[in-house]
């Protein structure tokens, strides 16, 4: 049978998912009773509930960043999408997932394990306020993250850079190389930010991948590049020309032409690759906490070990 929920007050049952939970614990009772105990899935007058409205506010509630909302509602919503037609998203099997993956068609295995990640997610917080029985991600196969290779822009390139940048530009690429900062981090900063009687530049928890706040000391290129471009008197560092903040999307993109035009082989995220190896020389709790890396293993990723460190290494054992 179809479970149904009441049609009255739904705008108001949307913004409490526990409520859900009772219907569906009072319609399987009701089912059970029935010569037809066959439970289905909780829906509204034959339709979805509005999963990916819970889902989005159930992060929400739980202070996830909003670029984390989104993007895990993204891919839950291509889910619901390749659904659409095969019984719905809340109906889906673990292999109704799996063919929704092979149906991406070649794509690499860390973004397949994002991929599964965000579903488990989204399954996982149906689960837990009573949307469904079960999880049917559970047994999806969670392919191997390959951690690639640390690509810093050379020593060379980044000098070329500097000198040949516009003000704003070169800002980014200072930014970056300097501070380790993100595209969303140097989007998001603002004149607060640059604590110039102490010597150092906050990235907040609004900015921060995973909202984890750090101080960064204000390297000379870091200060020399921003006071050239000029700063404002209050807010957002940067801003686009309508006079809205810059979008983390548009740094990258102004970052990234500049160095092409520059006949640079490197992106934006090659400025963090360069910043985490040489503060890794000091120690690598020195570079996780410059990076504002939660786990030492994403740490290890943006530092480079070169032949001349493994050489000396050996050399220097007796």
């Amino acid at each position: 049978m179809t479970l149904t929920l009441p049609r009255e007050n739904w705008g108001e049952k949307l913004h409490r998912g526990y409520r859900y939970a009772k219907i569906l614990e009072r319609q399987r009772a009701d089912a059970e009773r029935t010569d037809n105990p066959t439970v289905g899935i909780l829906t509204r007058a034959g339709e979805d509930v509005d999963a990916l409205a819970l889902f989005k506010r159930d992060m929400e509630r739980r202070g996830l960043r909003p670029r984390s909302v989104q993007k895990r509602c993204d891919v839950a919503r291509d889910l619901y999408r390749w659904m659409d037609g095969k019984g719905g998203i809340l109906n889906a099997t673990a292999d109704d997932i799996e063919e929704w993956l092979d149906a991406k068609g070649d794509i690499s295995s860390n973004y397949r394990a994002g991929c599964v990640s965000n579903v488990v997610a989204f399954y996982e917080t149906m689960v837990r306020i009573g949307i469904l029985p079960e999880d049917p991600s559970k047994t999806v196969i969670r392919p191997k993250v390959r951690q690639g290779l640390p690509r810093p822009i050379s020593d060379d390139d980044l000098r070329v850079a500097l000198k040949y940048a516009p003000p704003r530009e070169r800002c980014f690429i200072a930014l970056g190389a300097y501070a380790g900062l993100r595209c969303q981090e140097i989007a998001f900063l603002n004149v607060e930010d640059l604590l110039w009687s102490a010597g150092v530049l906050r990235v907040s928890t609004e900015a921060a991948k995973g909202g984890r706040e750090r101080m960064i000391p204000i390297h000379d290129e870091v200060e020399k590049a921003l006071r050239n471009y000029g700063i404002p008197k209050q807010g957002s560092m940067f801003r686009m020309s309508n006079g809205k903040r810059m979008t983390p999307e548009r740094v990258s993109q102004l970052g990234s032409q500049f160095l092409a035009s520059a006949d640079i082989q490197a992106t934006m995220h090659q400025l963090r690759h360069w910043f985490g190896t040489n503060v890794a020389k000091a120690s690598i709790r020195t570079a996780q906490e410059l990076l504002g890396h939660a786990d030492l293993k994403s740490t290890a990723t943006y530092t480079k070990v070169t032949v001349d460190d493994l050489r000396a290494a050996v050399t220097s054992l007796t």
